[in-house]
């Protein structure tokens, strides 16, 4: 169970201005540049050894919020002179949460390149179509319909054609990790055929409870919603738990939901797609009957080398698709792109353990001077407690960051991103840049700040509960989807302590 920035239901943003790219020799030199800069700036005393609080003492601000010194730790660097301006506990462990996917974007980026953009094409053999994926996170029923237009406009006069679709580019998942909420959206299924950020919006009503709801489900998009009637909402039995409105019970193939039995007379939400690849391919044929278009019920095959492409939608630039992911903190896309980034360096489709572990490779092969040790991203989005890292260390992926021009400009402004955050505390705004996480228990933040003299300072901030954290896990029922009361209490004086931080480095550097 989570309370998160994360989602798998937020439209990716707008991308910024373009940089002039660098050739190819002037990027490999930049990279070596930064990994000497980060040899200089970021140096990491022996493990296991003392560090003393440095800069303006932060106890009062810690203590005052409830929280004890072990469970936070932070590092402040002036990225002009490389001195450390405040830190505590810079080199002990924390879960990163949705801060992991500054690793993700940056090396995706860096890997793929800022103009990586991501093809969904319909292939025909005789009365045959495929639906192939390419594993494109922002592929929208809009786009889906500019498929269906090109179809229609090339063969007006297609018979009835059996459907198949092919997502054999990327692993399919069901889910992005097991110690989340079946339920929630930020935990939906991916693989390489995705539509609407696989979710679906339910809506029901009925007079009395007695009565049985009547439910409208939909796939939706920007100004086309998609009715979907493959979706399953059987009631369920008199014991679902309280707080689980909507309870998986399908499989592979099938979208199937128990619905409370105490469910309310009139309401809506939205529900995470588990089978996103049969999914898209019932969207994409729904909309083919809209234009006269007559499909079979899709099946599973890749597509045969002789079938012939007649219609391709392309993806926008990596680049647009990495600013809308930080913004939104978007967990589907952080995977798609990572899940792409490795499968570039390998060749393989590997799964999301495995993919993670490749990029954190590539990335400590660019820092050889950080101290490693103990850092671990589980996988590409931070949607999991089993990953582990150290304001040090994230301060050093920060010094690739800084001098990245396809990257720098993709992170979102903290107090725009954070807008829960903005809302208790107000303005004015910090003028920080960089990433948030949030987890039951959990909170970080990486990223830049301006400094009197003009320099960034680089910092990376974490909140961590670890035995709060123990006791949530050992309770955990896949479920429920909202968490208790006391979490959001946690988060409040989390934000509050991470906010006070930001302000006094701001005040006082």
């Amino acid at each position: 169970m989570k309370l998160s920035d994360d989602t798998c239901g937020s439209p990716a943003g707008a991308g910024g201005g373009e940089a002039r790219p660098l050739r190819p020799l002037g990027r490999r030199r930049l990279l070596r540049s930064a990994a000497l800069a980060a040899a200089a700036l970021i140096t990491a005393p022996r493990r296991g050894s003392a560090e003393p609080q440095q800069g303006v003492a932060a106890d009062g601000l810690i203590a005052a919020r409830k929280f004890a010194a072990g469970d936070v730790g932070f590092l402040l660097i002036d990225r002009g002179t490389g001195a450390t301006l405040a830190a505590q506990a810079a080199d002990s462990l924390f879960v990163p949460a949705s801060v992991s996917k500054l690793a993700t974007a940056y090396a995706a980026i860096s890997i793929l390149g800022a103009d990586h953009a991501l093809e969904t094409l319909v292939l025909r053999r005789g009365d045959e179509l495929w639906l192939v994926g390419g594993g494109d996170p922002v592929l929208d029923a809009n786009d889906l319909m500019r498929l269906v237009d090109e179809l229609a406009a090339q063969t007006p006069r297609l018979p009835a054609m059996r459907l198949y679709y092919d997502d054999s580019r990327i692993r399919r998942f069901d889910q992005i990790d097991a110690g989340q909420p079946t339920a929630a959206t930020y935990n939906c299924g991916l693989g390489a055929l995705n539509v609407n950020f696989n979710r679906v919006e339910v809506y029901w009503k009925r007079k009395r409870p007695a009565d049985a709801p009547a439910f409208q489900v939909r796939s939706p998009a920007a100004g086309l919603n998609v009715p979907v009637d493959w979706v399953e909402l059987l009631l369920g039995p008199v014991n679902q738990p309280q707080g689980a409105p909507f309870v998986f019970t399908g499989g592979p193939g099938v979208e199937r939901w128990l619905y409370s039995p105490r469910l309310s007379l009139a309401g809506g939400l939205s529900l995470p797609v588990k089978s996103p690849g049969r999914h898209t391919a019932l969207v994409f044929r729904q909309l083919c009957a809209e234009v006269g278009i007559s499909l079979g019920q899709p099946q599973a095959m890749p597509a045969p080398a002789e079938a012939v492409p007649l219609a391709r939608v392309t993806s926008r630039p990596l680049k647009e698709i990495v600013t809308g992911l930080l913004h939104h903190s978007n967990n589907m896309s952080a995977e798609l792109i990572g899940l792409a980034a490795s499968r570039k360096l390998t060749g393989q489709s590997l799964d999301l353990a495995a993919s993670s572990a490749t990029l954190v490779a590539w990335l400590q092969q660019r820092l050889p001077a950080v101290d490693w040790r103990g850092f671990v991203l589980a996988n590409h989005s931070g949607l999991s407690t089993a990953s582990r890292a150290s304001p040090r260390q994230f301060v050093g992926l920060l010094s690739l960051i800084d001098v990245s021009p396809d990257f720098a400009q993709t992170l979102p402004s903290i107090d725009r991103e954070d807008e829960l955050l903005l809302a208790s505390l107000g303005p004015p705004a910090l003028a920080a840049v960089g990433k948030t996480g949030t987890m039951d228990y959990v909170r970080g933040l990486a990223g830049f700040l301006p400094g009197h003299d003009g320099h960034r300072l680089a910092f990376a901030l974490f909140i961590f509960d670890a035995e709060k954290r123990r006791r949530f896990d050992a309770a955990f029922d896949p479920r429920i989807l909202e968490p208790p009361p006391e979490t959001r209490s946690w988060l409040r004086r989390a934000r509050d302590l991470d906010h006070a931080l930001l302000r006094r480095w701001v005040t006082t550097y």
